[in-house]
């Protein structure tokens, strides 16, 4: 059995004509199999001459009878017999489709592609991916962490969504914030940052210090700040992924600037976590997708799982030592 729901608007008529031809298709296979158009009546729950009308209306759209009917039997013609295994087919594929699209809508199958920058793809996303696995096992996600052109991505369609700090306006991209997180100074615990309980961006650049690559936000969150304080530095160290910047500081090659949730990635509780003051730095962090995009139902859902992790997110103090912050 076969149906359609649609939940929005009027249905346009190209799609009520193709519906309209799946109860013809449908009311010939019911009385060709059966050979009565009383038992196919019976089979397909509409009124006898209901199913005469619409295997009629079959017959004149494709310009052939299909069926022989007198009063005791009915019987396919020479037309309905050859034709009889290519409807067969059709059917088998719309009944693929149509149960495609309901595994679709319950969230049974689908696939997601989200990109994120390193710090969001280490700390937030996995919570948000393994609530969403647990509950639709049959989804596939594939999170790509970048530092490249995220908005690249989403506007040519790669991505199904984006997540990253603050982004410049873009006609062709819409955003939702998820939450701000503060951005702190990470140091090995023998390093004399670790001892201090706050620490100034005046301080900050007299030290060794590990920042992202030119393209992150948090780096350019770091290089507006010392702008407007009139200081500026030389990186001692970049790098482009949080693993890397994370081994670089357990490793005592300097201290790293980092979200402040960073402190749950570190494998080593032999750091500690400085709040940044004079000024504090933040960053903003948002979902990004391509404008006038509409989302599956699957899509939507780990979406809204990234709104309710966010919120749990930005008000749980990290598990690790952090001072100040």
């Amino acid at each position: 059995m076969f149906y359609c729901k649609f939940r929005y608007g009027v249905l346009p008529s190209s799609v009520i004509q193709m519906i309209d031809a799946i109860r013809h298709l449908r009311a010939f296979l019911a009385v060709a199999h059966l050979g009565s158009f009383t038992r196919a009546s019976l089979e397909l729950h509409v009124s006898q001459p209901a199913l005469t009308v619409q295997v009629q209306q079959l017959e004149s759209a494709l310009g052939v009878t299909l069926l022989d009917r007198n009063n005791r039997k009915v019987a396919l013609t020479r037309a309905g017999q050859e034709l009889l295994i290519p409807i067969e087919r059709v059917f088998i594929d719309i009944e693929s489709i149509m149960n495609h699209s309901r595994d679709l809508a319950e969230l049974r199958r689908g696939l997601v592609t989200v990109v994120a920058v390193p710090s969001l793809a280490a700390t937030l996303i996995p919570l948000a991916l393994c609530e969403f696995s647990q509950a639709y096992p049959g989804v596939s996600i594939r999170l790509r962490d970048s530092v490249g052109n995220l908005i690249s991505m989403v506007k040519e369609g790669e991505v199904d969504f984006g997540i990253g700090g603050t982004i410049q306006r873009d006609p062709a991209v819409t955003t939702q914030d998820l939450y701000t997180e503060p951005i702190c100074v990470f140091a090995p615990i023998n390093h004399p940052v670790a001892q201090k309980q706050t620490i100034t961006l005046s301080e900050l650049v007299e030290q060794p210090v590990i920042v992202p690559q030119e393209q992150s936000s948090l780096r350019m969150i770091l290089e507006r700040a010392l702008e407007q304080q009139g200081l500026s530095f030389r990186p001692f160290h970049e790098t482009s992924h949080i693993s890397t910047t994370i081994a670089m500081v357990n490793a005592g090659l300097g201290i790293a600037v980092l979200p402040v949730r960073a402190i749950d990635c570190f494998l080593s509780k032999n750091v500690r976590c400085i709040a940044i003051r004079k000024p504090a730095l933040e960053r903003r962090v948002v979902i990004f997708s391509r404008a006038g995009r509409s989302f599956s139902p699957a899509v939507s859902k780990l979406i809204e799982i990234l709104h309710r992790r966010a919120h749990q997110f930005a008000h749980q103090v990290p598990t690790r030592d952090r001072r100040g912050a």
